[in-house]
């Protein structure tokens, strides 16, 4: 018997089949959920336990904080997690305080560590950036034009001044000079790149310290890591020398108010400037104390008298200013004065300084107050320089050293000095000192520092 047909097709699914794929589809979606939704949620919830010890503030120092702020920032982009601490990047004043120095690989960086008795975890730092640095808005300048306080550090100043000087002797005396012609980072707008003005900065991993612990200082070595890994550049050797090294950090570490700068309107005056305010009167004071083992046993009266002098000189409505020299006592260290405190008007600010200042080796004074005196100079308004030395152990000439000096000095900085003990008084020293007074014993320090204040 023929079949008939009953009009549906037979490749139709049976009622189980359709069970079968349908719970194919669910198993999919399911898997979609699971690897790109709950995948998110778990990617979230794993960064939170690798951060399971928390945040973790890693202090950074730096000779140049431009530099410093940019690497700062591409780490902290990074989100980076070290020993379980979600690391944050900073950048702190004091190298005190820091977790990695930044800096050029010199006798400047190794000064900073050693004033701040720091010591670098590696004997090898790790070039993490090198920066081009040119004059801003001018085509050409010659050396002794520069305005070397405007650098942003030490280094980047010798670097300039190296490139355009004709020799080494050329390049520390154009230092010591007052241009207006400001130096800026190459890659600016409107600056003129100089050949050769290139400075490598490294990453210095320190040792912790009271104030900075173990977990700062790896976060600190891992972010020179990443710096150095990410670095693209090229290292470049310093073709500054050690005294125009030297010279450059006395000019940008002192230098802390800008020079006068005429309007734009006005032709030079040829009048003789006005006569430096009257030797009596308080004005914006560094004290430079001798910090050698002549010292030693007046130290605590003159850190009583300094003190006490510098908060009076900021209540009369100036600043103040701290350093302190001997003869350099680590390896590598070549310059005798320290920078101890930037002019400012807070008050016990060089009064907490000085009376931390210990004593040892020499005095150098000649060569710390020549120092002093260039990194004053040119700035505005009268300046006040009180020297507290027990003599000079860096005698030389005395009428060369004198008329180095004195045309600095007639630029409104008065030079008074109080000389300390038995021993026979630097006489090219005392030609230059507006006042001079000689101390034998602490119970005179008082009146004779707050007096050579002008207080």
């Amino acid at each position: 018997m023929a079949r008939h047909s009953s009009g549906k097709n037979n490749y139709s699914l049976s009622g189980n089949a359709l069970a079968v794929l349908a719970l194919l589809v669910v198993l999919v979606l399911l898997a979609v959920w699971f690897f790109f939704f709950r995948g998110n949620n778990a990617g979230e919830e794993t960064t939170a336990q690798e951060c399971v010890s928390g945040d973790l503030e890693v202090p950074v120092a730096a000779a140049n904080e431009e530099v410093a702020q940019s690497l700062i920032d591409d780490w902290a982009d990074s989100q980076p997690v070290v020993r379980d601490y979600c690391a944050t990047p900073v950048l702190v004043d004091s190298v005190d305080q820091a977790a990695v120095y930044i800096g050029a690989n010199n006798q400047v960086t190794e000064q900073a560590l050693s004033e701040a008795s720091r010591t670098a975890s590696s004997s090898e730092p790790t070039a993490v950036i090198t920066e081009a640095f040119g004059l801003d808005g001018e085509s050409t300048a010659e050396a002794d034009q520069v305005n070397y306080s405007s650098a942003p550090d030490a280094s980047a100043a010798a670097a300039v001044a190296t490139a355009l000087a004709s020799d080494e002797a050329a390049a520390e005396a154009a230092l010591g000079g007052s241009g207006d012609v400001n130096i800026a980072r190459a890659d600016g707008e409107s600056v003129t790149a100089i050949d050769g003005a290139e400075v490598t900065y490294y990453a210095f991993p320190l040792n912790a310290t009271d104030q900075v612990n173990e977990d700062q200082t790896r976060a600190g070595s891992a972010l020179a890591d990443f710096a150095s890994e990410n670095f693209t550049g090229e290292a470049v050797e310093s073709n500054a020398s050690e005294k125009v090294l030297a010279a450059a950090s006395s000019v940008v570490a002192g230098s802390v108010k800008p020079s006068a700068e005429a309007s734009p309107s006005e032709e030079p005056s040829e009048e003789p400037s006005e006569e430096p305010a009257a030797s009596n009167e308080a004005r914006d004071t560094l004290y430079l104390v001798d910090t050698s083992n002549a010292m030693a046993p007046y130290s605590d009266a003159v850190a009583a008298a300094v003190g006490e002098a510098s908060n009076a000189v900021i209540e009369g409505g100036h600043e103040v200013a701290l350093w302190n020299y001997s003869s350099p006592l680590n390896p590598g260290v070549t310059q005798s004065w320290r920078t101890n405190l930037q002019f400012t008007s807070e008050p016990d600010a060089v009064a907490n300084s000085v009376e931390r200042l210990g004593n040892a080796g020499m005095s150098n004074t000649r060569e710390s107050l020549q120092a002093a005196v260039n990194a004053v100079a040119g700035s505005e308004g009268d300046f006040r320089i009180v020297l507290i030395t027990a003599g000079s152990d860096d005698v030389y000439d005395d009428q060369s050293y004198v008329d180095l000096l004195q045309p600095l000095l007639d630029e409104g900085i008065e030079l008074d000095v109080v000389h300390v003990g038995d021993a026979g008084v630097d006489l090219g020293i005392k030609e230059l000192a507006t006042n001079e007074v000689t101390v034998t014993s602490n119970d005179e320090f008082a009146s004779a520092v707050s007096a050579a204040s002008g207080v």
